[in-house]
């Protein structure tokens, strides 16, 4: 069974994870010349940065219940 501490660092890791792509391919586009692969370049990143959006509303969603609410579900 998870507990919330369980959920939160999973998702904090993932966090992590998405601001770590969203980086790399943001600094990538910076040094790559052709227009079509600094574009897609930033589009990755871009795609990165709404994950890290979708994951900070897990979060926040996952910090608004108690233990006992997750422990109802399983």
């Amino acid at each position: 069974m998870f507990i919330k501490k369980d959920i939160l660092e999973f998702f904090d890791a993932m966090m992590k994870l998405e601001e770590q792509q969203s980086d790399f391919f943001g600094s990538l586009s910076t040094d790559v010349e052709d227009s079509k692969i600094k574009d897609a370049l930033k589009r990755l990143s871009d795609h990165e940065q709404r994950h890290m959006g979708r994951v900070q509303r897990i979060i926040d969603l996952v910090n608004s219940v108690t233990d006992q609410d997750l422990e109802k579900q399983t």
